[in-house]
């Protein structure tokens, strides 16, 4: 069995790391593509790590063990930035190192067990493969510890997203390629799924029953199944990966432009008047049969001003783009 599951994460780290290959030769690497590549690097240590554990190498490879205590406290950050870059074309500044604070104490605080002699290393991961998780208050706060953070970072990356799907309607008319529904729907799975860990934990800590090292296996697998998902997601939905046409900073641009009409914001009549051009318009010319329309093309076509048309088709008309 041990020799099955060494085989499926070896299968894992060479998919992350061809993934990550393939992402990073892209001509039209994005910030968000970097992102995903330093998640797909790290699945990838971790996946060669379990395999070398899962094989029994881990007595030739004593100094791996442990090495992969603190990366957990990485993914949280490095999602919320991916999907930060995604949706609003924010790269990252020096103030995000706070989102990294977590993983720096948590790697000072662990790292003497780095310096631990070979052979307490192995009798202490075996003391885990035959006891399963320590039932000592420290490790089990940390575990919790780890799971809240990842949890916190998927809520607001699932935020992040919503607020996003919600401004490309005033602005594109086919959103089926840049509304991340793909990877909304992910995360709130993955962030139920952290939910059912941190209950398995306090099932765990009252004795109800015990994480064995066969348990911990289930979430090592769920991360293969985010590498396949993601993998699928590359090769079917490529512009995913790239920053949307435009970002939702830019529609909260001319939302303001629209805000900041004054005295000579739209009247009634004038609304009215622009309603009538632009449904003429839409019967003669059908700009609608192109599926890639967006609200700037389709004022370039009749002279006005993007911010004009929302204004119109969301007072005149009480629709979003």
């Amino acid at each position: 069995m041990t020799t099955i599951f060494a085989v499926v994460f070896l299968i894992g780290a060479i998919q992350s790391i061809l993934l990550a290959l393939g992402l990073s030769l892209r001509k039209d690497n994005s910030t968000a593509n970097k992102f995903l590549i330093a998640i797909l690097i790290l699945l990838a240590f971790n996946f060669i790590k379990l395999s070398v554990d899962e094989s029994g190498f881990y007595r030739e490879l004593p100094f791996l063990i442990y090495t992969d205590i603190s990366i957990a406290l990485l993914y949280g950050p490095l999602f919320f930035f991916f999907v930060r870059s995604l949706t609003m074309g924010k790269k990252i500044a020096l103030k995000d190192i706070v989102h990294f604070i977590p993983f720096a104490v948590h790697f000072f605080l662990y790292l003497p067990t780095y310096f631990l002699d070979n052979e307490t290393k192995i009798r202490a991961y075996e003391h885990y493969l035959a006891n399963g998780f320590s039932r000592s208050y420290q490790p089990l706060i940390t575990y919790v510890m780890k799971a809240v953070q990842y949890f916190c970072y998927l809520v607001a990356s699932i935020v992040l997203i919503k607020k996003y799907k919600l401004k490309i309607k005033d602005h594109l008319s086919n959103t089926y390629k840049t509304d991340l529904s793909w990877l909304l729907n992910l995360f709130f799975v993955n962030a139920c799924f952290i939910v059912f860990l941190v209950v398995s934990v306090a099932m765990h800590s009252l004795g109800i029953f015990t994480m064995t090292h066969s348990f911990s296996r289930t979430s090592y697998l769920w991360d293969m199944v985010i590498i396949v998902t993601l993998s699928v997601m590359a090769l079917k939905q490529s512009p995913v990966f790239q920053p949307p046409e435009t970002t939702p900073e830019e529609v909260s641009a001319e939302s303001e432009k629209t805000d900041k009409y004054g005295a000579s914001k739209l009247d009634g009549s004038t609304i009215d008047s622009v309603v009538k051009e632009l449904l003429d318009f839409m019967e003669k010319e059908k700009p609608y049969l192109d599926p890639d329309l967006t609200v700037t093309t389709l004022g370039e076509k009749i002279s006005l001003q993007r911010h004009i048309i929302s204004q119109v088709i969301n007072s005149g008309l009480n629709e979003n783009f």
